[in-house]
């Protein structure tokens, strides 16, 4: 009897290791204005992680893209207009081995009839 609870135990064990469990879902709310980097933004009170499925669908959502360093998060789903600001370069990258094929080619998306508008505050180019 107790070889076959350890078996078991073992067992659930190893199935509870190879599980992963999915990447958290961050949508942004943007309670405390328009800044990126502020955790109260985003509907886990947590700034995304290389791990988070970053949502936008807000309309006419504006977010000022205000980290200092390149930031990855795991996937980027736009479902209404919003629009990236910055007052200098940015990096933000999409896409990590959060989300591994067959998914990561679809990383990126902006629904249909919805546009996503990267702008600079200071006249500086930027780019997709």
């Amino acid at each position: 009897m107790k070889r076959i609870f350890v078996f078991a135990f073992l067992l659930v064990s190893l199935f509870a290791s190879a599980t992963k469990a999915p990447a958290p879902t961050v949508t942004w709310i943007g309670a405390s204005g328009a800044n990126w980097n502020t955790g109260t933004n985003w509907s886990t009170g947590n700034v995304p992680t290389s791990t988070s499925e970053v949502v936008f669908n807000t309309s006419g959502a504006i977010v000022t893209l205000d980290f200092t360093t390149g930031l990855t998060i795991g996937k980027l789903t736009i479902s209404d207009n919003v629009t990236f600001q910055t007052d200098a370069v940015r990096t933000l990258n999409v896409g990590s081995s959060s989300f591994p094929q067959p998914t990561f080619p679809y990383v990126f998306t902006v629904a249909t009839g919805k546009s996503l508008t990267i702008q600079s505050i200071t006249n500086a180019n930027v780019g997709l």
